[in-house]
């Protein structure tokens, strides 16, 4: 029994520098996180926008968080249409969610605008400007449950068709229709090695 300690104690610690690495990793995340639990909402007009929007665009975006004494990102420029995609690239801390949360309407910008269909988004209320933006955060969970529960997340009340028109959007639904139980497909931690490729 005294020969196997050894074994034992360096299973039981072999995990602590991945938690370790971890933790580092998610100071600056949780430090931001409890910033926002004080942060002021930006302003909320009561302007609702029209559905389907086909183009965003931000034009010479800079972007501070409250309090902060200077701006995270400067002189940003983009343009997407329908059915485009853009890739934020860029080492931890370079400003990638700074940029989402300010086209998300988390955040206003503190100079340049961000046009929704040629709209201002300061002109528009939050949630209608969420409702029109997809985006995919690096790290993303799926619930142990079906396809089509994870996707009703975002819409509890969506059709099955919408479900589909929604994969179609987002080029998925070839991936879908080779799955067996299509959106009662199975996913998450525990079925998700036939799901993630």
């Amino acid at each position: 029994m005294l020969a196997l300690t050894p074994l034992a104690t360096a299973e039981l610690v072999a995990g602590l520098p991945e938690a370790a690495q971890r933790l580092l990793g998610a100071s600056g995340s949780a430090r931001r996180l409890a910033e926002l639990d004080v942060l002021p909402a930006p302003s909320a007009p009561a302007t609702a926008l029209a559905p389907a929007a086909t183009q965003l665009a931000a034009e010479r975006l800079a972007v501070r968080w409250p309090g902060a004494p200077a701006d995270a990102v400067q002189d940003i420029d983009l343009r997407l249409g329908h059915g485009r995609r853009l890739a934020l690239t860029g080492r931890s801390g370079a400003g990638k969610s700074t940029v989402i949360a300010a086209l998300m309407r988390y955040l206003d910008p503190s100079a340049g605008r961000i046009l929704l269909n040629g709209t201002n988004t300061l002109t528009c209320d939050g949630d209608s400007v969420r409702s029109q933006i997809a985006w995919c955060e690096p790290e993303t969970h799926l619930f142990d449950s079906t396809l089509r529960e994870n996707l009703r997340l975002a819409r509890p009340s969506a059709s099955d068709a919408e479900l589909w028109t929604a994969l179609g959007r987002a080029q998925l639904s070839g991936w879908l229709s080779h799955l067996p139980d299509g959106l009662g497909h199975g996913v998450g931690h525990t079925r998700s090695a036939g799901v993630r490729r």
